[in-house]
This record gives C-alpha cells, sequence and structure tokens, in this order.
C-alpha cells in the first residue's frame, strides 16, 4: 500500500497496536493524518497543532493517538478516535521540556 499522505517531509509513522491503523505527520501540514493500513484509505485528519507534530504515540489499545509538536507552549495533543470519522475530542496536557532527557 502506498499512502499519499502530507505536504511535505514525512516527520513521524505510527501503527496501532493491532496493525490496523497508521498514524503519519509531516513537516508541511500540521496535521496527524490516520489511514487504514490494509487499504490505505483516510480514516481522519487530525487539526489544531500550530506547529508541524514531530511525534506520535497510539494508546496500548488503539483509541488515542497522542502528538507533540514544536509548538513553544510544550502541549501534547491527544486525540480520541473512538468517536465517529469527523469528530476528535482533544485533550490538552502542557509539559515543560527539561532539556535533555525529560519533561515535566
Amino acid at each position: 500500500v502506498v499512502v499519499r499522505a502530507h505536504a511535505g517531509e514525512v516527520q513521524a509513522v505510527r501503527f496501532s497496536p493491532d496493525g490496523r491503523r497508521l498514524a503519519t505527520t509531516a513537516h508541511g501540514d500540521k496535521l496527524v493524518r490516520v489511514w487504514d493500513a490494509v487499504s490505505g484509505a483516510s480514516v481522519t485528519a487530525c487539526r489544531g497543532h500550530e506547529e508541524p507534530p514531530l511525534a506520535l504515540a497510539f494508546s496500548p489499545d488503539g483509541g488515542r493517538i497522542a502528538s507533540l509538536s514544536a509548538e513553544t507552549d510544550g502541549r501534547v495533543r491527544v486525540w480520541d478516535l473512538t468517536h465517529p470519522p469527523g469528530v476528535r475530542h482533544v485533550l490538552g496536557q502542557a509539559v515543560r521540556n527539561t532539556g535533555p532527557g525529560g519533561v515535566r
């Protein structure tokens, strides 16, 4: 499957724990996109980052994705994928970068 996902360089790619979904981010569009890993069809696009997302992680059940961007407020966004397509609830958690090796 080839997914033509983003404008710009892809920053992160993660499979869901069950392998059925693929999440991607790219430098050019500030989106977290979720794809069906078998068909390559788009599942949803999560919008809200002010800077490009740099890292992704699925929750163990695959129902949520956490994304971290280069935003200066250090916000981690958690995207709920358990709602119908097109509906996303964003939970914000501010963290402070303490330098190499850690966040608080």
